[in-house]
């Protein structure tokens, strides 16, 4: 039997969960003066603070059309496109157009970081902003954290601790600040600083969800006490039953430690209730389908995941085992292989998975130019050595070189039984009886039986 690599899926590590916007406070505070621009812009405020985001609109643009230099009413309708409207384009432009006639508004600068960073992904556009805005303010603890989170993100740690830990200094009663900071303490590998930061997070609030989420994340991490890292994230999602990351998370405690398949079915499940976009969470159902042999389900499932994310390699790779197993369709999943090599050049068990199809295929040159690069991408994969054993064994009769690979593969996994007897089998060829019989028996005390060691050795 071949052997096949398939995709894990890793646990993830978000973070932003408490995003914060500015609203401008000089706005909030226009009073009806006589000025028909302040008027409409404070019925503006008026109307959102109320939650009536289409008059809000309404009555900004009225503002702007009779004052097109009204900054305010230019970044309070940014805000509304940013956050209720998600018009991020139309944001982005009233934000600087408010940054122009403004500039020395702070909400606006640091408004703007966040839709760069979030949206937009400039993280470097991004940086300048949030530096711009505690130029004009420098008391503002959420530029702090976010300045310091992208700083962590690109290895700056002296940088980026110096700033967490300000933004601790000026709100000591935030815990988002101490688990930034228990972030970059994880980052550096000092667990013991990370855990301790949590739990100080928790102590600060006791209430506050995402500290008992990143707790029980580094302690999964470290694979430190399961009992109480489970206890965590259902504290987590008891606190907030809406954080999709929480059942996410639990859901590998309960498929890869406790073995609990119903229940990580269940929690993925819920996951993409909460986040329809989610593309991890379809994938790993998919893949806990897939091991039940729901292909058909399985197959729906991937599907789903090449629509959000048309580029994600493990999503095709998935899709083509699904294909090639469940409906035996070999052509297609040769198509799928090579997306997923377009995808991603670098994923050795597309490469192992697709030369299993290009050797059933009497393609043995392309089947072994296939495993060679899985190896030279991660030489530990153990399916793309086994293979290459058994290339040289049964289509190339190269028992020497096959007898070679085998020894080879027992090092890597000195438990798989069937390598031993196939070992034992090219000595036979190879004419070195009593070596063979020592590799036989290794091969039965693994607990291989004596009848399938006959039939591999092709004895009577």
């Amino acid at each position: 039997m071949n052997l096949r690599s398939g995709p894990i899926a890793a646990l993830r590590d978000l973070f932003g969960a408490d995003r914060r916007l500015r609203a401008s406070s000089s706005a909030s505070a226009l009073t009806q003066t006589g000025d028909e621009t302040t008027n409409y812009g404070s019925l503006g405020v008026q109307a959102y603070k109320q939650k009536q985001y289409r008059e809000a609109e309404r009555f900004y643009r009225k503002a702007l059309e009779i004052d097109p230099a009204n900054g305010n009413a230019s970044f309070n309708l940014a805000l509304l496109m940013h956050e209720i409207k998600q018009d991020y384009p139309e944001a982005e432009r009233l934000y600087r157009k408010a940054m122009e006639l403004i500039p020395e508004k702070k909400e606006v600068c640091f408004n703007l970081a966040v839709l760069m960073e979030e949206v937009k992904q400039d993280h470097e556009e991004a940086e300048r902003l949030y530096r711009r805005s505690l130029q004009l303010d420098p008391n503002q603890t959420d530029a702090y954290l976010d300045l310091g989170e992208i700083l962590r993100n690109k290895k700056e740690y002296d940088e980026a601790e110096q700033l967490l830990q300000k933004a601790i200094q000026l709100n000591p009663k935030d815990p988002l600040a101490y688990i930034a900071l228990g972030k970059l303490y994880h980052d550096k590998k000092d667990g013991s600083k990370a855990e301790r930061l949590c739990r100080k997070a928790i102590q600060v609030d006791p209430q506050y969800a995402y500290a008992y989420y990143y707790l029980a994340f580094i302690q999964d991490k470290a694979r430190i006490n399961i009992e109480e890292v489970e206890r965590l994230y259902n504290r987590s999602i008891e606190l907030d039953p809406t954080y999709a990351p929480a059942y996410y998370s639990l859901s590998f405690v309960m498929r890869d430690i406790k073995n609990d398949l119903v229940s990580a079915e269940r929690l993925l499940r819920k996951t993409i209730e909460l986040d329809p976009t989610d593309g991890d969470a379809y994938r790993c159902l998919a893949h806990l389908r897939s091991e039940k042999k729901d292909y058909k389900e399985a197959e729906r499932l991937y599907k789903k995941v090449i629509e959000l994310e048309p580029t994600n390699a493990e999503a095709y790779l998935g899709l083509a085992e699904v294909v090639e197993i469940g409906r035996r369709d070999y052509r297609e999943a040769e198509r799928l292989y090579r997306k997923a090599i377009q995808a991603d050049a670098d994923n050795p068990t597309a490469y192992n998975n697709l030369g299993l199809l290009r050797s059933a295929k009497n393609d043995p040159v392309e089947a072994e130019r296939l495993y060679r690069r899985a190896l030279q991408i991660d030489p530990s994969l153990l399916g793309p050595h086994y293979n290459l054993a058994l290339l040289a064994k049964d289509v190339k009769k190269d028992y020497p070189e096959a007898e070679r690979l085998f020894a080879h593969y027992t090092v890597l996994d000195p438990a798989h039984a069937k390598s031993y007897a196939w070992q034992a089998f090219c000595l036979l060829q190879m004419g070195r009886h009593e070596d063979a019989l020592t590799k036989a028996k290794k091969a039965q005390d693994l607990g291989l039986d004596d009848h399938s060691v006959y039939k591999m050795l092709d004895l009577k």
